[in-house]
């Protein structure tokens, strides 16, 4: 797991400045739309403004807000981008006031101007996305986490568990859930207790296969379908018992026996999956 995004710093602002910035355009030109549609009502606001523009742009507004929302995975940023976009409308009415000739502002000007308006409002979006992406890591790893500031970039500090560091701690957050992935095989009807024996055995070995095998990248989707069969199968083994401690030390021995030969001789020596079985 990395905390680092796969594009460059340049990459995102330059694709975010294209999507805001040309959106922008778009959006402005359909809440002109729209508000020549309503202006049929002839209603004017007490300045003077049609108050079909007003609603107009809450219409567009609103959609942005759920385009944002859904684009950048947040209310803040989504209602940051908005107000942002509103505020970029009346500009760019007032510029096109100010420099507009009698054929008015061409259209290479509009885009021009709008993608400096998207330029500045994508500089904020990697700003908001920085914080959050280092203050949702601290979360992840513990109350005690928390977020500095280091030459303008916000950067995980500590892992808030003494001198265990954070990648310890995300890769050890990463088995638990494999784990957990890999019960959840179980059928509906698994009793609970078969679960906490089945979590129990695949995550001690997972952990063991960390520290003493060296395996400091995670597994791999094959490794956590093989993991999620062997829970199956212990399962399928215990449920011929006659009781539930029974079926419970069924699973236990079973799925021990299994994850105690994948921890050995699945991946050794260099081969990949499991080993190829010799019948007589």
């Amino acid at each position: 797991m990395t905390l680092v995004q796969p594009k460059s710093k340049l990459q995102r602002w330059l694709l975010d400045t294209l999507l805001l910035g040309l959106g922008g355009a778009g959006a402005g030109f359909l809440a002109l739309f729209i508000a020549n549609i309503l202006s049929r009502t002839n209603r004017v606001a007490a300045d003077g403004v049609p108050t079909s523009v007003f609603v107009a742009l809450g219409l567009v507004a609103l959609i942005l807000f759920m385009l944002f929302r859904w684009r950048y995975r947040g209310c803040g940023t989504a209602l940051l981008l908005s107000g942002g976009w509103v505020l970029a409308y009346f500009v760019v009415n007032i510029i096109a006031q100010v420099t507009a000739t009698t054929s008015g502002m061409s259209l290479v000007t509009y885009l021009v101007v709008w993608l400096a308006i998207g330029a500045v409002l994508a500089l904020l979006v990697n700003a908001a996305g920085k914080t959050k992406l280092a203050v949702g890591a601290a979360g992840a790893l513990g109350a005690g986490a928390y977020v500095a500031s280091r030459q303008g970039s916000a950067v995980l500090k500590t892992s808030g568990y003494g001198r265990i560091p954070p990648s310890s701690v995300i890769l050890l957050t990463q088995h638990v859930r494999t784990a957990n992935d890999a019960v959840a095989q179980l059928p509906a009807n698994a009793p609970a207790a078969i679960r906490k024996i089945a979590v129990g055995v695949v995550l001690d070995h997972v952990i063991r296969d960390w520290w003493k095998n060296e395996n400091r990248e995670g597994l791999t989707p094959t490794d956590v379908a093989d993991l999620g069969a062997f829970v199956q199968l212990a399962w399928s083994a215990a449920r011929g018992a006659g009781s539930l401690p029974e079926a419970e030390a069924v699973t236990r021995a079973v799925l021990t026996a299994l994850m105690d030969d994948w921890f050995n001789s699945w991946n050794a020596d260099g081969s990949e999956g499991a080993p190829r079985w010799q019948y007589q």
